[in-house]
């Protein structure tokens, strides 16, 4: 069919068969584009969903009672599970020159804000000052 536009066209131009062949591949044509939408939407909802479900088990596993807590938990263990990996494939460990510095050796062990009253005092002394004549 050359130029048939319509099933009416094929008709007259070439018999039943060819008739419904154009009309199948039109409307095929045609369905393309919402098929993909739809893959994509139904690949989208996957995926976002199945991510959730994985993070929502893997807390539920871990047994905090609460974000905070899986937070503090991970902030200890994923670097220690990081130098044991490390030290499993060979690799020497380094000790950046940052982590030599007075304020990181000062503040090593100590909370979120025991570190930012600490800063506070030694960079900032003109606030306290301030606070302590008010």
């Amino acid at each position: 069919i050359k130029s048939a536009t319509t099933a009416a066209d094929a008709v007259s131009a070439g018999g039943c068969a060819e008739a419904a062949e154009a009309a199948a591949l039109r409307k095929a044509v045609a369905e393309a584009p919402i098929v993909a939408a739809r893959a994509l939407v139904l690949g989208s909802v996957l995926s976002v969903g199945g991510v959730a479900l994985l993070c929502g088990s893997m807390f539920y596993a871990s047994g905090y009672a609460s974000i905070n807590d899986a937070v503090v938990g991970l902030r200890r263990w994923a670097p220690a599970k990081r130098q044991q990996f490390e030290k499993w494939i060979g690799l020497r460990e380094y000790v950046p020159p940052s982590q030599h510095h007075e304020d990181i050796v000062a503040t090593r062990n100590m909370s979120e804000d025991d570190e930012l009253e600490y800063l506070r005092k030694k960079y900032f002394p003109a606030t306290d000052e301030e606070q302590e004549h008010n």
